[in-house]
């Protein structure tokens, strides 16, 4: 679920008749440079090589419902190898279901709105890209695509060392398409949360199929592909890897999510979390924020 602010701020946007890679193509003929991506979800860009053969495959195979899968201890087998300190894994059909079963481990009585709101959103999570704001004694930790260039006083550590329980991990995928997980620091969390769902094999694919592509991803950028973006951030962003901290007020933020949407580009909608440059984009398509620069 987006929260009321950001969806009232990607309202903005003109309707959308295409996503390409990390470009959005309105009916209107407007193109728009995202650098959202939906918070690390869309980090590999819309339609991703290979995302939608692996889909149509299983869609022609009836695997859209809830089914037994030999893809459900493929998953999990890869998240505990991405996540060392992991030593359990469930998996749930969505954020909200992850979250009650946090609740239910961490021995925590949650609030119908700490479930409902997702998980960038729960009082449960602590989110290290958060500015001011990040729930510190929240039980579990968000592990967000880069979120270990994040790194300040009104933040925490974006890596896990197993010293907090329970991590939910961001799977680089579109919300609609994603199963939940929840990974447990020690058996004795995985048990108190009793045992996850039965997630069509559709979504299982999908994700597996994500994580092999973020590697392949991760790989292919670093601080060379991402400094290319400095001139056009002055006074504007601080960058930490790729992620981009506004400089700007909190109370001024809105006016620059606008004028920058206008100029054709789509940053966070979120002033508390910052915007992601992306696997691809040239000079020109940054340029009207060097325009911006108080």
């Amino acid at each position: 679920m987006i929260s009321h602010n950001v969806d009232s701020a990607l309202g903005s946007l003109p309707p959308i008749r295409r996503a390409r890679l990390w470009r959005l193509y309105a009916q209107d003929g407007r193109r728009f440079l995202d650098l959202w991506q939906d918070g690390g979800r869309g980090i590999l860009g819309a339609r991703h090589a290979g995302l939608g053969n692996a889909i149509k495959a299983a869609l022609d195979r009836g695997l859209d419902r809830p089914l037994p899968s030999v893809l459900e201890p493929r998953l999990g087998k890869l998240l505990l190898e991405r996540f060392p300190p992991a030593k359990a894994v469930r998996l749930y059909v969505s954020e909200e279901a992850a979250l009650a079963a946090l609740a239910r481990a961490s021995g925590i009585r949650a609030g119908s709105d700490d479930i409902a709101c997702g998980i960038a959103d729960s009082s449960l999570v602590r989110d290290p890209t958060r500015r001011k704001g990040a729930e510190k004694n929240a039980p579990a930790l968000l592990l967000r695509p880069f979120a270990s260039f994040i790194s300040e006083k009104d933040t925490i550590s974006g890596s896990w060392t197993g010293e907090t329980r329970f991590a939910l991990p961001l799977l680089p995928l579109a919300r609609g398409l994603a199963p939940a997980a929840l990974l447990f620091a020690d058996a004795a969390g995985a048990e108190a949360a009793g045992p996850g769902d039965l997630v069509p094999p559709l979504f299982l694919r999908a994700a597996i199929d994500a994580l092999f592509a973020q590697d392949r991803y991760l790989a292919s950028v670093g601080e060379a592909h991402w400094r290319r973006a400095d001139r056009r951030l002055k006074g504007l962003f601080e960058r930490r890897g790729p992620w981009l901290l506004p400089l700007v007020a909190a109370a001024d933020y809105p006016r620059l999510f606008e004028v920058a949407l206008s100029k054709g580009i789509l940053l966070s909608p979120d002033f508390a979390r910052p915007s992601l440059l992306p696997g691809d984009f040239d000079d020109g398509e940054l340029a009207p924020l060097a325009a911006l620069s108080p």
